[in-house]
């Protein structure tokens, strides 16, 4: 899993392509040899387009308001019952499960959920990130690229390190599971292409500088007709590494800027690919290949810009559309490309099926008592008719402002409703709240077919 990822990758190029008027194909060979055996779904939506929240409702299969974590402190095992996890349900099936990086983020500070691992991170691999990020994160945040003789030595990035314990753990683990003795299911987690965007200079030098893209002045600033009273101070970029505290409406950067941080978004985008690479060559040395199923998705896409925007949790196309892709031996090596639409709530009944695992049940309503149940669907079915209408519309949702903002992908619009909580003033708790569906506040229509780049907001 990758943290931030956009779907544009270079085997993603075609008309669901996250920027249709383009030109700048990313350098990412080792994820388009791994999409070439895969199948690949070109329109895969999150539920929640910041990491705790769409790591919780994809790891259960069940939706954010199921999983009631909505933002980056809630540990959903708190506020819930346990709700069985993707992990867990393979530890419970005979599996080794074993956590390396950032899987989920249930908490600042706090990314492991215990329950949901045979082997949880290593606490010296949580100990390295903390390392790297007091002696060299920060101090190069603002000039946003480390350089070989900017590292202290030989010093590891934390995702190379997390590269190397993945390596040794498929070195020890071979063995044993191509004598048929272990099964193991390996969650790795990369922090990039997440801010700040350090990585080695080899990677910004494959994207040059005039190279790079600006929106369309059409797709600068909010769309037209955006009900402006939503506007939600885009802080990300801005404060981790310009420094700021306010974001007005329509406030943009300099080309020079946009260039400059584009770059440097993708070069972090071309390292992951690094490292994805050199774990589908180890899995390739090993003799596993012909026995291991290999996903691969980020958490959520990113705005480089568009409609002003510099980072996720919007109900935009740019946030919520990001890559997924599954390669199961003897099943997809061909490769396989759909253009359904499909949910991360999909991800876990689809992988349980894949595993040849017993199928997750489909959750009651209500399900919070249920403890292993999901609101997804396995899309398995893609494979042998990958233009199979699956569901009509994918659903996704945030948190703003005292407003849940949910946002419908059908297979031709974007429709965006803001509902206002109706919370008691005694009692801050968050969870304590109705939808006052009577008082939705703005309403956002967008023709993808006519504009794709949702410049226009047609829900007057």
């Amino acid at each position: 899993m990758a943290d931030d990822l956009r779907q544009q990758l270079g085997s993603y190029w075609g008309r669901n392509y996250p920027n249709p008027f383009t030109n700048l194909i990313p350098h990412t060979p080792h994820l388009d040899r791994l999409a070439s055996s895969s199948l690949l779904l070109t329109r895969a939506y999150v539920q929640y387009s910041l990491c705790g929240p769409s790591r919780a409702s994809l790891l259960t299969g069940r939706l954010p308001d199921t999983v009631t974590t909505w933002n980056l402190e809630t540990k959903f095992r708190e506020v819930q019952r346990n709700f069985t996890t993707l992990p867990e349900y393979f530890k419970d099936n005979g599996y080794i499960s074993i956590n390396l990086g950032k899987i989920f983020n249930l908490g600042h500070g706090w990314k492991n959920d215990f329950q949901s691992w045979n082997i949880p991170e290593p606490q010296e691999l949580n100990d390295f990130q903390d390392l790297y990020r007091s002696r060299l994160l920060l101090p190069h945040a603002i000039s946003g690229t480390i350089t070989p003789d900017q590292r202290e030595g030989n010093m590891l990035t934390p995702d190379e390190s997390l590269t190397q314990y993945s390596v040794n753990y498929l070195r020890r683990l071979a063995p044993y599971a191509k004598s048929g003795n272990v099964n193991f299911f390996l969650g790795v987690g990369y922090h990039r292409p997440h801010l700040p965007w350090i990585c080695s200079k080899e990677f910004y030098d494959l994207y040059p500088m005039e190279s790079m893209d600006l929106p369309r002045k059409e797709n600068k600033y909010y769309p037209k007709h955006y009900p402006l009273n939503e506007h939600q101070p885009h802080l990300e970029l801005l404060r981790h590494v310009l420094n700021k505290t306010t974001h007005e409406p329509n406030e943009i950067l300099s080309d020079y800027e946009t260039k400059y941080y584009t770059r440097a978004y993708f070069a972090c985008v071309r390292f992951v690919d690094d490292m994805v690479g050199i774990l589908l060559d180890e899995v390739e040395k090993l003799g596993l290949s012909e026995s291991t199923i290999v996903m691969f998705l980020g958490d959520h896409g990113w705005h480089l810009g568009e409609n002003s925007l510099w980072g996720k949790k919007t109900a935009f196309e740019q946030s919520n559309h990001t890559p997924l892709m599954i390669k199961i031996p003897g099943v997809t090596e061909e490769g396989i490309v759909s253009d359904a639409l499909v949910e991360f709530i999909d991800i876990f009944p689809t992988v349980v099926e894949a595993a040849g695992l017993p199928p997750i049940p489909s959750c009651p309503k209500p399900s919070r008592d249920v403890s292993l149940c999901t609101e997804g669907t396995s899309f398995l079915p893609l494979i042998k008719k990958p233009k199979t209408v699956l569901k009509p519309v994918a659903l996704s949702q945030i948190l703003c402002k005292n407003k849940m903002v949910y946002s419908i992908k059908s297979e031709r619009y974007r429709y965006t409703e803001w509902v206002p909580l109706n919370k008691s003033e005694l009692d801050t708790n968050i969870y304590n709240y109705s939808l006052q569906w009577n008082m939705v506040t703005s309403v956002e229509l967008y023709d993808h077919e006519c504009d794709p780049e949702e410049n226009a907001n047609l829900g007057l």
